[in-house]
């Protein structure tokens, strides 16, 4: 007999109202669901940035029509592909820049409300992520938006402008 178990054995005759459980079965049981909320919790945070990126592209494919338009416009006036390039997304730059710090803004307003009036715990932001997760979104609007860029770049002028209601 082990010595756990002789001291459960004397544990219970000793004091018969008391239940004896293993601590080491409820570690492991608490660990397996820690990774389990843990891994969800990935998952899911995964599928919100996939998410997200898709919205972007959807964004900037509505957008196309006009953008397609406003190349040919620019092209037809003599302007040169790289600085065309450049001033969309230099816009992009700015859109993205305003949407990630409005966002971030309203994440850590949020997020402090909800600490401090719901879960009576103290708030810190951990700035390197906020900043990070900021430029990620900012660069990935740049990326889907120079897509479209150079697919109405790749078109030519005279039919777009043609076409164009």
């Amino acid at each position: 007999i082990s010595a756990e178990a002789r001291i459960l054995r004397k544990l219970s005759a000793t004091f018969p109202n008391i239940t004896a459980i293993r601590v080491k079965d409820v570690i492991d049981f608490i660990s397996t669901w820690v990774a389990s909320i843990t891994a969800a919790t990935s998952y899911v945070t995964m599928v919100t940035l996939l998410a997200g990126f898709l919205v972007l592209l959807g964004t900037a494919a509505s957008y196309e029509q006009k953008q397609s338009f406003e190349v040919s416009v620019l092209r037809s006036l003599g302007a040169q592909r790289h600085s065309i390039i450049l001033s969309f997304l230099l816009r992009s730059l700015i859109l993205g820049a305003v949407a990630a710090s409005v966002a971030l803004v309203c994440g850590i307003l949020a997020s402090l409300v909800i600490c401090q009036f719901v879960l009576d715990i103290n708030f810190h932001v951990i700035w390197a992520n906020a900043l990070g997760i900021e430029v990620g979104g900012v660069l990935a609007h740049m990326f889907a938006s120079s897509f479209f860029i150079i697919r109405a770049l790749n078109c030519k002028p005279s039919q777009i402008l043609r076409n164009y209601e």
